[in-house]
C-alpha cells in the first residue's frame, strides 16, 4: 500500500502539554500539526477522561453544588462524547460505561472531590482575595509556546497552577512524570 506523499507544515506554536511528546517523536508532533486530526482513534477510557477534565473544571469554577448538579452534568458530558464517538464510526465503544475498566469507580472518584479544593492550593483558597481563573489562554511574547492551563488560583501573593490528569501522574519509583513536571514549568513560564 502507497501513502499519499504529504507536505509537512511547519510547527509555528508548541504546546506546554506537546513538549514531551516533541521531545520523544518529532515526526508524531509534525504529522500532527500537517494533519489536523488524531492519528489513531481515542479510546473510550480518553473520553471519559474527557469528561473528568470538564467535571473537575466545573466543580472548581461553581457549576457543580450538589449530587443532583454531579449527575445532570456528568450525564451530558457523557452523552456528548458518545456522540463523539458515534460520529466517528466507533459505535462499538458505546456505551463508554460498558467499555471502560473501572467506569464506576472513577465515577465516584471524580464524585467525591466536589467542592475540595486541591490540596496544594489550601494557602490560596484561605486567604481572603482569590481568584480563579479556569481554562485560561498563556502564551509566550513571541507566541511559539502556548496552551490552556486547566486551572489557575491567584492571590495577591501567589499563583498555583493546576493541571488535571485522568491517568497515572507517577512513575514507577512513585515520582511525579517528568513530563507533567516539565508541562506545568512551561505554564509557570507563560
Amino acid at each position: 500500500m502507497q501513502l499519499p506523499e504529504l507536505k509537512l507544515k511547519p510547527i509555528k506554536r508548541i504546546s506546554p502539554s506537546a513538549f514531551s511528546r516533541l521531545q520523544s517523536c518529532q515526526l508524531r508532533v509534525v504529522l500532527g500539526a500537517t494533519i489536523k486530526r488524531p492519528l489513531l482513534p481515542y479510546m473510550p477510557v480518553n473520553h471519559l477522561g474527557d469528561v473528568i477534565h470538564k467535571m473537575l473544571e466545573l466543580n472548581y469554577t461553581g457549576f457543580i453544588e450538589d449530587d443532583q448538579a454531579f449527575e445532570k452534568q456528568w450525564s451530558r458530558l457523557i452523552k456528548a462524547e458518545e456522540k463523539k464517538l458515534n460520529d466517528r464510526g466507533f459505535h462499538k465503544f458505546i456505551p463508554i460505561s460498558e467499555n471502560v475498566d473501572g467506569y464506576a469507580m472513577k465515577k465516584l472518584q471524580t464524585r467525591s472531590m466536589l467542592r475540595q479544593p486541591p490540596k496544594a492550593d489550601s494557602s490560596v483558597i484561605r486567604s481572603t482575595s482569590w481568584k480563579i481563573e479556569s481554562e485560561k489562554w498563556l502564551q509566550s511574547k513571541d507566541s511559539t509556546v502556548g496552551g490552556i492551563a486547566d486551572l489557575i488560583l491567584r492571590s495577591a501573593q501567589t499563583a498555583t497552577i493546576a493541571d488535571f490528569k485522568t491517568g497515572k501522574i507517577r512513575d514507577g519509583d512513585g515520582e511525579i512524570k517528568g513530563e507533567y513536571k516539565d508541562q506545568l514549568k512551561l505554564y509557570a513560564f507563560l
